[in-house]
Formats: C-alpha cells, sequence, structure tokens
C-alpha cells in the first residue's frame, strides 16, 4: 500500500521504519503522561497553575526518562522495519542483502548480515541508554539496579 503511495524509494523506507518505531514511543509516553505523582499534582492545582503549566512543569519532565525508555525499544524496531521496508524494492542495504543471501543460498553470508544487524540494533539501543543515563542521571530509571 505505502509502495502505491509513495512509491519504491528512500521515504517508504523512512515511513516503515517510523511506523515500526512510533506505537511503542506512543505507548509509553501516554502512559508516563498519564501516571505523574497525584501529590505534585495536587500541589499545582492549590498553586493555581493551567493545565498548560501543569504538562509543562509537571508531567513532561516526568515523562521523559520514559520516553527514553520508549526509544530504547523504537531505535532497533526502526532499523528492523527499515530492513524489512527493503524487501520492497530495494537496490542495496542490509534487508536487500539479507533476502539476496536467502534466496542464493549463501549461509555465511546470511550469518554476517544478522549479525551487523544486530550489533546495529544494540549500538542503538545503547545509544540511548548513554543519553538517558547522561540526562536524567537523577532519576531512578538511571541508576544501576540495587543502588540506593
Amino acid at each position: 500500500m505505502l509502495v502505491s503511495w509513495v512509491g519504491v524509494g528512500l521515504w517508504t523506507k523512512v515511513i516503515i521504519a517510523i511506523l515500526a518505531s512510533f506505537f511503542p514511543v506512543l505507548v509509553n509516553t501516554t502512559q508516563a503522561l498519564r501516571t505523574s505523582d497525584p501529590r505534585a499534582l495536587e500541589l499545582m492545582s492549590v498553586l493555581g497553575a493551567s493545565r498548560l503549566q501543569t504538562m509543562v512543569r509537571l508531567r513532561v519532565p516526568e515523562a521523559l526518562p520514559a520516553l527514553f525508555a520508549s526509544f530504547r525499544i523504537a531505535a532497533p524496531a526502526a532499523i528492523i522495519g527499515a530492513m524489512l521496508a527493503e524487501w520492497v524494492g530495494a537496490e542495496r542495504g542490509l534487508g536487500i542483502l539479507l533476502l539476496f543471501s536467502m534466496f542464493s543460498y549463501k549461509v555465511p553470508q546470511i550469518w554476517a548480515t544478522l549479525i551487523v544487524a544486530s550489533l546495529l540494533s544494540f549500538a542503538s539501543y545503547y545509544l540511548f541508554e548513554l543519553l538517558a543515563r547522561r540526562l536524567f542521571g537523577w532519576h531512578a530509571s538511571a541508576r544501576p539496579v540495587g543502588a540506593a
């Protein structure tokens, strides 16, 4: 369907990668925005904060660590989505290399492609992991397990 709308090319891959990563980000972010501390919400209400002020000064800052947690999930999903999108009509890329390797029974090349895709997924995951630790070191999710 996307190929008929957008055509074969880079934008098809970009859209499929966005679709693969959109829903984890959406679900995690909406959940994080809804679960603000009730005491903090009550304080904002007592102080006379508007809905916009409550969103900007309380809900969004509290939701940022969860947003980056969803980025850690979405980044590898986007890579897998881009690889699957390359099966539709790409000329080059890991997805098309994997497809050609499967059809020509080049098992070592299949494994090499899968290893490179896995390393790329791990790298994207750990990039957002490091960013989250750097930006949100104050949050409990950024601390190692068992640390007080």
